[in-house]
């Protein structure tokens, strides 16, 4: 426990120097099977119910990639590169972003949501918990690291699938 505080009240350098670091712990490896295997269940879940038809499926698969990207580029919307160094493997593609650019990622992102709505309202609620996400992880990026990094929005479209999937699990179980 003690080097987990010193890792959290570590500078920005050095938590970017750690993020830089290819190796995954044991923590890092115990993380990956658990969300894979709560992802399994989860899409397992919505397959095996009744209540819907395989377009219904074939719906959820492709929002839930949509909206997990859509979430992720969020942060690219709203928030600066934390690397300005030439220390960084990639730089962001763009500094700035046109309405053209964002409203495409939106039109892109909440398409497939919206026909899943049409066919029953209830699955808008899914925008909330993703919402709490991305305001929560941008807030958290810009305190430790001045700003996002890649491994930041891979890990946040991580979490925004396994939060959709769980969401409709929630949905069609209790709503």
């Amino acid at each position: 426990i003690e080097n987990l505080f010193k890792a959290l009240s570590a500078p920005k350098e050095k938590i970017l120097d750690i993020m830089k670091d290819s190796r995954v712990g044991a923590y890092g490896a115990i993380a990956i099977v658990f969300l894979i295997l709560l992802k399994f269940v989860g899409l397992n879940n919505l397959v095996g119910a009744k209540q819907f038809t395989n377009i219904h499926v074939l719906l959820f698969f492709i929002t839930y990639h949509s909206l997990a990207r859509l979430a992720a580029i969020n942060i690219v919307f709203t928030s600066v590169y934390s690397r300005d160094d030439e220390t960084s493997k990639v730089k962001p593609i763009a500094k700035t972003h046109s309405s053209v650019e964002i409203i495409g990622a939106y039109l892109f992102g909440l398409f497939p949501l919206a026909i899943l709505a049409y066919l029953n309202i209830k699955f808008l609620i899914v925008l909330l918990p993703l919402f709490l996400l991305v305001f929560f992880a941008r807030r958290y990026f810009i305190k430790w690291l001045g700003g996002y990094t890649g491994d930041c929005l891979g890990a946040v479209e991580q979490l925004a699938e396994l939060i959709i999937i769980l969401t409709f699990v929630a949905l069609c179980k209790y709503l």
